[in-house]
Parts: structure tokens; sequence; C-alpha cells
């Protein structure tokens, strides 16, 4: 019952979602899915995403509601509870940008395309 929290509090997150970010179960290609109780603070326009790993919730990450699609579960037993799911496009997370910052290097990829030309020059030349 962790991830479930009850439908006023989800109604206060929420508030300023549309309609049209309502899915039913479909994927978004390169989503991040987090759930609503990880939601720490929330403006009209946006939502703090906190990283669960730290004590007191401080680190993470903005992202603007305009950009997610929601999906929702109502507990099986009580009706006062709800899970929603946020799907965030991956490209607004800080994985992310870590992961475009740690990217190949300049001489790195030029090695790599000398080494496939090389390469293929050799099989042409030694084809039987």
């Amino acid at each position: 019952m962790e991830k479930f929290i009850k439908k006023t509090d989800a109604r206060n997150l929420l508030k300023g979602v549309k309609n049209t970010q309502w899915t039913h179960r479909d994927c978004i290609r390169g989503a991040t899915y987090r759930c609503l109780n990880e939601i720490t603070k929330t403006t009209n326009k946006a939502f703090f995403i906190s990283t669960p790993t730290h004590e007191e919730c401080k680190e993470g990450f903005w992202v603007a509601k305009s950009n997610c699609y929601f999906t929702f579960e109502t507990h099986w037993s009580d009706n006062n509870l709800v899970r929603v799911s946020v799907q965030i496009p991956h490209t607004l997370t800080p994985q992310y940008k870590e992961e475009c910052e740690m990217g190949i290097s300049k001489d790195k990829a030029l090695a790599d395309f000398i080494t496939k030309c090389e390469i293929k020059r050799l099989d042409e030349q030694y084809k039987y």
C-alpha cells in the first residue's frame, strides 16, 4: 500500500493537469515511470520528483506537468486510495543528461571510423 495515496492528496498534486494527459495503460516510447508518492513539491505547472535514496528527499528534479502522462488505479479494497503513475519522457530526466555528458569523445569516434574503414579495405583486398 506504500504506492497508494489518498484521492484528495492526489487531486491536490494533480491540479493543472489536462484531461488529454490521462492514458489507458499506453506506453510512451522511452518514458521513465514514477509514482505520485515520489512527488514532494508541486506548483500549478511543475512537479518536483525526489530521489528516493536521499534521506531528506532534497535531491531530485523539476518536470513540467504538461510534458507528463498519467495512469491511475484504485486500490482493490479501499476506494479512497489511488496509485497514480507518472510517465515522463526520458529526455527530461537527470539520468539522460548524464548519459549525454558521458558520450564518446571525438578522438574515439574518429579512431573507430578509421578502424572500420581499414578493416573494410583489407577485406576487399584479400577476397578469394
